[in-house]
This record gives C-alpha cells, structure tokens and sequence, in this order.
C-alpha cells in the first residue's frame, strides 16, 4: 500500500512539471495568440524553426553573400555545434562565425505574451476535454491549501522581458510541487529511496538464489559425471590389473630363460677374461723390457747432443775469436796505409816499430803523446815508459798478445 501511495503521489507531481523554459526557443503556436505571424516571421529560428531566444547571428564567409539574415537561438546553436562537430547549420562548413543579435534580442523582449503555463493549461484541456469546472475541481485536490477558485488561471499579461520575474514570484499557476511542503516531500523522497533500495535488495537476492540454483545444477551435474567417471576407472583399474599380473607371468618365465642362458655366457666370458689376462701380464712385461732400453737409449742419445752443444759452442768461440782477430788485422792494415803520408812523420805523430826483439824507452813528456797511435809490427817488443799520459795505442788486446808492456 505504501508502495502504491508514493507512485499515486509521483505521478501527480509529474503531471504538474514544468514545461516551459526560459533558455529554449519560445513556441511560435504561444506567441502568436499576442503578436502578428508577420512580426513573427523575421524571429524564426534556422534550427528549430521557433521564435528565437537569445537570438544570435551567424556571420559566415561562406554565405555573407546571403538575401538574408539567419539567425539562431543560443542554446539551439550550442547544442547544434555540440553535435555537430563545430560545423555551421547553413552549409555545413567548418569555423560557424556568429555574434550576439541585440536588435533582434530587443524586439523580442519587447512581444506581448499571456503566461505560458496557462498556455499549457488550456492545451492540456483542448486535448483531454475537460471543462473549466472539473479542472477547477482537480486543481482543488491537488492544492488543498489553496482556497481562492482565482487560483487555478492565470490572467497574466505582458512584455516578454518581464515573464520571468511573473512566472518566479506572481503566478497563480506555479507547479503543485512547489506548494507542497518542504517537510512532505523529503519524506516521500526518502521514502521512495527506501523502497528502491529494498526493490534493489530483492532483486540482487533474487539474481543471487537463481545464480545458487543454477551452480547447484551445475554441480549437481558435475557429480553425476564424476560418479560415472570413477565407475569407469574402477573398471579400468581392475583390467589393468589382470594385464600386470600375465605380464609378471610371462615375465617370471622369460627372466628364467634369461637366467640360465646368461649363466653360461657368464662361465664362456670368465674364460675369456682368464685367458686376456694372461696375455695382457705378457704383453705388460714386454713393455717393460722395452722402456728400460728406451730410457737407456734416451740417455746416451741426450749425452751424445750435450757433447755436440759443447764442441759447437767451442767451435762459435774460435769463430769469434778469429773474426776478431780479422776485424784487428784489416783496421791496423788501413791505419798504416794511412800513416805512410809523406806529411806524417815516425817518432813524432806516430811510433812504428817493425824490428824484432826490441826494447823501446818512452821518455817523460816528449815520446809519449802520439797523435796517430803506437804500431808494434816486430815480436817480443817491449815498451819500458817512466810515465805515459795521453797514450794512444792501436788494438791493444792484440798489443799485448804479442809484445810486452812494462
């Protein structure tokens, strides 16, 4: 019942919802009751074809070279381009130019208008046919308040610029949910969130009990299939059974077959084994005999390198030796091809002795500054100097392999 008396309530208030609006296009069927078509007919809107509200002009370089002025009602405009992807409701062209129409926004606060919702009132009565008294009587039920039967029309008459301020404060046909009290109506709101959320409760309780019954029969299912499957594998079971007990069997019959043949391999191959090591300890004391003469070998083989290594390096030394000895004897040969200058003289810029058996006495600090070297050519010279300073001796290893200095 509570349920029934709210729905009653909510239907009421929405037959007595507003239908009017102050920011859409006024319906040119309510103004031309007060005004000339002809004045009318320079107000329409392009896009809905009603009397513009918050007129605006589009000013298009596409269609600038227009006859006419087109103009649109702000908010038709606004919702236009919204769903239009911003393009012009002319031409459908991108970048829709326009300003504020102010003249034509004048002419327009300035029509004569009756009150709007008497203007629905009436088309409600129109089309229902209902006579003035028994809406007089329905308007009494649903204000209870009001007292007057003035209360039910509104006489209003006026300039369009002043309909809101009417329609907000002097009205007598302001909408019964205004007039119920405040205390009321947040009841029944409450109320009616109340039984939504009951209304919700019970029907997610009832998706939940046919969910539940739908997984019963879901598992109900799913046992019956599990109690078939395991029957199946029983049976299954029981035959794989009967196969491993004949396969132990046949396999106890061909593992002693097995048995007896493998025990003669195994005697056949212990033989074999015997003989092979035998002949393998034969083998092993023939390769001993051989390494003992290898290492034997080895060792006078590395003798015979280590005294060839010797003779060659004593053979590189007398090599050495003699090609030092060259090396002397081709200097000393140009040095004297060199000393024999007519501009050189013996005993002054150099010494040469080529006699044998000699003994020469270098005097203090007159015999023993030659500029061009001592040459000893004889054998057993000998050089007996108190003091020699500066003295400049050519070779003097191979000097002192032939001659003596004292």
């Amino acid at each position: 019942m509570l349920h029934l008396n709210v729905e009653s309530e909510e239907k009421n208030l929405e037959n007595q919802k507003e239908t009017f609006s102050l920011s859409d296009c006024f319906k040119k069927e309510w103004l031309s009751l007060t005004n000339k078509q002809q004045k009318l007919n320079m107000l329409i809107c392009c896009i809905c074809n009603q009397i513009t509200n918050n007129a605006m002009e589009l000013h298009c370089n596409e269609h600038e070279k227009a006859d006419q002025v087109y103009l649109v009602g702000e908010e038709c405009l606004q919702n236009y381009l919204k769903q239009n992807n911003e393009k012009c409701p002319i031409q459908q062209h991108d970048r829709c130019e326009f300003s504020q129409g102010k003249a034509v926004r004048k002419l327009v606060s300035e029509l004569l208008v009756i009150c709007p919702r008497q203007f629905d009132l009436n088309k409600r009565q129109s089309n229902k046919g209902i006579k003035f008294g028994e809406d007089e009587e329905n308007w009494s039920k649903l204000n209870p308040n009001s007292n007057s039967k003035n209360n039910c029309n509104c006489n209003y008459k006026g300039k369009m610029k002043d309909l809101k301020d009417h329609m907000d404060k002097s009205c007598n046909l302001i909408p019964i949910k205004q007039n119920i009290p405040s205390k009321i109506v947040n009841e029944l709101n409450v109320m009616s969130e109340q039984i939504k959320e009951l209304q919700n409760v019970i029907k997610v309780q009832t998706e939940q009990v046919k969910d539940l019954k739908a997984k019963s029969l879901k598992k109900d299912e799913q046992i019956f299939e599990l109690t078939k499957d395991i029957q199946q594998l029983k049976t299954e079971i029981v035959d794989l059974k009967q196969q491993q007990n004949d396969q132990i069997e046949q396999s106890k019959i061909k593992f002693e077959e097995l048995a007896k043949t493998n025990n003669k391999q195994f005697e056949n191959l212990k033989n074999e084994l015997q003989q092979y090591q035998i002949k393998f300890d034969e083998y092993k004391k023939i390769i001993e005999t051989n390494a003992k003469n290898q290492n034997t070998n080895v060792q006078q083989v590395q003798l015979q390198i280590n005294t060839q290594i010797e003779e060659q390096k004593n053979e590189q030394k007398e090599k050495e030796q003699n090609i030092a000895v060259f090396e002397c004897n081709k200097n000393c040969g140009d040095m004297l091809s060199f000393i024999q200058s007519p501009n050189l003289k013996n005993g002054v810029d150099f010494l040469l002795v080529i006699e044998n058996e000699q003994t020469i006495h270098l005097k203090n600090n007159e015999w023993n500054n030659y500029n061009f070297g001592i040459f000893l050519l004889g054998e057993n010279i000998t050089l007996t100097p108190y003091f020699i300073y500066g003295l400049n001796i050519l070779h003097p290893k191979l000097i002192a392999q032939n001659w003596d200095i004292q």
